[in-house]
C-alpha cells in the first residue's frame, strides 16, 4: 500500500478498507474462535455434568475418552452452542476441540486408551448418516420376525397396528401414504 501514489492511495481508501477487512477476517481469527467457543461449550457440559476440570476430575485417560463420548453423544442429541443438530463432522470438531483442553496441559489424548469409546460412536453416527436418507433403518429381518411374531398376538395389540404401518410404509412409500390426509387444500384438489 505504501508503494501507491499518495493521491491512487486516497482514492483506493474505501475499496481498500474492505480489502483490510476481508484479510484480518482469514487470517485465522475465526477458526481460532470457533475452537474457544466449542471448548467452552464443553466446559459448561462440564459443569452441567459436576465436574469442574475435566483435566483434573478426569485423570485416566479412559475416563477422559468415556466422558467425551458421552460429551458426543450430548452433542448428537442437538445440545450445540446454538442449540440444533448438527453434522457428523461438526460433531468431529466439537470433540477435537475439547481434546485440546487435554493436550493445552500436556497430558495424553483421550483416544489413547484401549477401549475408544469416542471412535466408537463417531464410527456408528458415520454408519447412520451413510444411510439414504435413513430409509433402510427397518432391515429384511426385522419384517420377516415380525411377520411371524403378528399372528400370535391379539388384533387390538399396539404392535399388530405399528407392523401394519411398516409394511404400509414399505410397499407404499412415503407420498403414497398421503392419500389419507385430507387437511393439505391440494389433496382434496386431486380427487
Amino acid at each position: 500500500m505504501h508503494v501507491l501514489p499518495p493521491k491512487c492511495r486516497a482514492s483506493l481508501h474505501n475499496v481498500g478498507c474492505t480489502v483490510a477487512g476481508k484479510v484480518v477476517r482469514s487470517k485465522g481469527t475465526k477458526p481460532a474462535k470457533t475452537c474457544l467457543a466449542r471448548q467452552e461449550h464443553s466446559l459448561v457440559f462440564c459443569q452441567g455434568t459436576h465436574i469442574n476440570d475435566p483435566c483434573v476430575d478426569l485423570p485416566h485417560p479412559s475416563s477422559q475418552n468415556y466422558f467425551l463420548a458421552c460429551y458426543a453423544i450430548s452433542l448428537i442429541q442437538g445440545k450445540t452452542i446454538s442449540s440444533t443438530t448438527i453434522q457428523s463432522s461438526t460433531v468431529k470438531n466439537y470433540v477435537n476441540a475439547s481434546c485440546n483442553l487435554f493436550t493445552n496441559k500436556g497430558l495424553p489424548l483421550p483416544h489413547s486408551c484401549k477401549a475408544d469409546f469416542i471412535n466408537i460412536i463417531m464410527c456408528k453416527l458415520w454408519n447412520f448418516k451413510t444411510i439414504p436418507v435413513q430409509l433402510n433403518t427397518i432391515t429384511n429381518k426385522m419384517t420377516l420376525w415380525m411377520t411371524n411374531h403378528i399372528p400370535t398376538l391379539p388384533p387390538t395389540y399396539s404392535f399388530v397396528a405399528f407392523f401394519d404401518w411398516i409394511v404400509l410404509s414399505c410397499y407404499a412409500g412415503f407420498r403414497t401414504l398421503e392419500w389419507c390426509q385430507t387437511s393439505p387444500p391440494f389433496l382434496c384438489n386431486l380427487q
